[in-house]
């Protein structure tokens, strides 16, 4: 099939069978904001290796399962806001190496873990309106390639040292 746009937003889906999307291979934008998605799980998104972007925004995910973005090579964009995620942890990331905007806002983060963004090349990461407590060492350290962060609208408590460290082209965090 030709098709390059899936918008399925404002419905109600909950959950999403493995491999649905594997024979669309000329996808390059899914639409699934406004849903009722839980959990992200391991070959939801499997051989869209065409997929530029992916919104997921409004939906109830608390669960992002350790490479349910693998294979993902040319996401530029990935909106989670408005979920309910409450941790973020690298192993969530992996795959999407070239994401250039990571939107997190609006969540219910409250730790960011050691290296949660390594594996990114992302050049914004959105995660203003959380409730993030603790930002733990290491947490965006070694992203070369980060300008801005967001990180406005929280409730920090603590931010571990080197938390921000190695970040050669950051030029705003607020």
């Amino acid at each position: 099939t030709k098709l390059s746009r899936l918008n399925l937003d404002h419905n109600r889906i909950e959950f999403i069978e493995q491999d649905v999307f594997r024979d669309l291979h000329e996808l390059e934008e899914i639409y699934l904001q406004n849903n009722r998605l839980g959990k992200l799980r391991v070959n939801y998104f499997a051989g869209l290796d065409k997929l530029k972007l992916l919104m997921l925004h409004s939906n109830e995910i608390d669960f992002i399962e350790p490479g349910a973005f693998k294979g993902l090579f040319m996401i530029s964009e990935l909106v989670l806001s408005n979920n309910r995620l409450e941790l973020i942890s690298g192993e969530y990331f992996l795959g999407l190496e070239n994401v250039k905007t990571l939107v997190l806002r609006n969540n219910f983060i409250k730790i960011i873990e050691r290296e949660a963004f390594l594996s990114l090349l992302c050049i914004i990461i959105i995660m203003d309106v959380n409730k993030i407590r603790y930002v733990k060492e290491r947490a965006f350290s070694d992203n070369h390639f980060v300008l801005n962060i967001d990180l406005n609208n929280q409730e920090i408590v603590h931010i571990d040292s080197l938390a921000f460290s190695n970040m050669n082209a950051l030029v705003s965090l607020s």
